[in-house]
């Protein structure tokens, strides 16, 4: 078929081998995305519980929590995950959009398995030279998720504003990975402002399986608990229920009355 600039148009059944083609084609030889997890609370629960107690928790629920977010259809071998005390990294093998999207995929998974066993996670996902082995990990990729979890006020993961716009601008693909797995959101930061948007994966929020998630029921249980540690219940319960369903969300309506998605008519 041929349109009216005398171009040929690809049919339908072209256009499907060449995105599977263009998924499993690495970008670069160097660069890979990361993703860099915190258990939030951790230091806390060490310093509460018995230790053989959590030892066996640990043991028997969380690191085959962990090791399950990397099972899964090519995942394993895409995707690869190792943590130590309380941080995740997972990592891809190369920077093809396959691999990214089964990273967001790994990284959604995780974290809705960590949220139902109360070890909820702070996150972020990064792209960039990184180089794994089995004594190290070393890249500016992990640097940029480390110091963008670090600025989070929430159980969440964001991906980083290059980290997105290398996604956005490097494959053409019928459906973004970014689409997909993450949605468009005013992350709550450490300073207290949500001035500016980023990608936040939201796909975990459905996989807890919860209808009318009490995020206080999914937190550390503390007798005690401090400001802080009550706005990351609050702003992550804001944002599970922007995600069950625009407009539920009374701080986000506070905020942006003018966000048509909150408007019932439209």
């Amino acid at each position: 078929m041929i349109n009216s600039a005398g171009q040929r148009k690809i049919n339908r059944h072209e256009a499907t081998i060449l995105d599977t083609n263009h998924i499993l084609k690495p970008l670069t030889n160097d660069k890979k995305f990361v993703a860099f997890f915190d258990i939030l609370g951790f230091s806390n629960i060490v310093r509460k519980r018995d230790i053989k107690i959590l030892s066996t928790i640990i043991t028997e629920v969380l690191l085959p929590g962990i090791e399950d977010s990397v099972q899964g259809v090519y995942i394993p071998d895409k995707v690869k995950i190792s943590n130590v005390s309380d941080s995740i990294i997972l990592y891809t093998i190369d920077d093809s959009v396959n691999s990214c999207l089964l990273l967001l995929i790994a990284c959604n998974k995780l974290m809705s398995t960590c949220f139902k066993i109360q070890f909820p996670l702070r996150g972020a996902v990064a792209y960039g030279e990184f180089i794994a082995d089995d004594k190290h990990f070393v890249g500016k990729a992990l640097v940029d998720a480390v110091d963008y979890e670090k600025k989070q006020q929430w159980s969440g993961c964001l991906v980083t504003p290059d980290c997105a716009e290398t996604i956005k601008n490097s494959y053409y693909v019928s459906r973004n990975p970014l689409d997909m797995q993450t949605i468009d959101y005013q992350v709550p930061l450490k300073c207290g402002e949500r001035v500016k948007y980023y990608y936040a994966l939201r796909m975990w929020v459905d996989l807890i399986g919860d209808t009318n998630i009490d995020v206080k029921k999914y937190f550390p249980v503390s007798d005690n608990l401090g400001e802080n540690e009550l706005s990351k219940q609050q702003n992550t319960q804001e944002f599970i229920n922007f995600v069950k369903g625009f407009g539920e969300s009374s701080y986000y309506r506070r905020r942006n009355p003018e966000d048509s998605r909150l408007d019932p008519e439209q």
